[in-house]
């Protein structure tokens, strides 16, 4: 209808058409074009809102659809659950000095406010956080806090972090079958374990991407490795 109107003799003068792409190859009805935004040959397009031969609408949802998984939320700080308020006073030590130590050495910042048996890590970064809050646990669970003790525990807890990172990033790749990354890069996709956004868990993310590039890129025979590569690292 919107075809025969713009071909035919009475059309309102006021009336034109306008294209973003014109494949002039391609064109299958001779329709006056009077803005045209690109001429382009007969070659596949990749971009936003391009179809391939009307395939491209009805590939995303079989694709997400075959693809199943949680999602997790997190908050921006870290609470550190407490067995009475009595610690508090233990952590914030003389005139401060335990709680100025673990803040010094962990980058963070050490709420304690009236929240019966607990204390918040605020901090920008979501590892800085982690390491605080294993600290904590640690100190508390030996009961002993003092700033030889605090050093102690937080050079433990990096330790132990940085094994479960390079744990993290292994089994990202076990999982998705790749073989063959720079081990640095490796610690540093494990590293995403620990971080979210938008609520989001972006580890958990990456290697959902990576499979729903996988199957887009088997339905469109392209690379399949290369694409679950590059949907796995995309965030990095």
């Amino acid at each position: 209808l919107v075809v025969d109107l713009i071909r035919g003799k009475d059309v309102n003068e006021a009336l034109r058409a306008l294209t973003f792409l014109d494949k002039n190859d391609k064109r299958m009805v001779d329709v006056p074009v009077k803005y045209v935004g690109r001429t382009v040959n007969d070659k596949f397009l990749v971009g936003y809102g391009l179809d391939l031969e009307e395939k491209s609408r009805n590939l995303l949802m079989p694709v997400i659809q075959r693809i199943a998984s949680s999602h997790a939320a997190e908050t921006t700080t870290t609470s550190v659950q407490l067995p009475s308020d009595e610690m508090k006073g233990r952590i914030i030590g003389k005139e401060g000095r335990n709680i100025k130590v673990i803040e010094q050495l962990t980058g963070t910042e050490i709420i304690v406010d009236e929240t019966p048996q607990m204390i918040t890590v605020s901090g920008f970064s979501p590892i800085r956080r982690q390491i605080a809050k294993r600290a904590l646990d640690k100190l508390i669970a030996d009961g002993r806090i003092h700033p030889g003790r605090i050093e102690e525990a937080v050079e433990e807890s990096k330790r132990e972090l940085a094994i479960e990172i390079k744990k993290a990033g292994e089994d990202a790749l076990y999982q998705l079958g790749i073989t063959g990354i720079d081990p640095k890069l490796v610690s540093i996709l494990g590293r995403l374990k620990f971080r979210t956004s938008y609520g989001q868990h972006i580890l958990q993310h990456s290697i959902e991407v990576a499979n729903l590039s996988a199957l887009l890129a088997e339905e469109l025979g392209a690379n399949v490795n290369v694409a679950k590569q590059g949907g796995l690292f995309h965030d990095i």
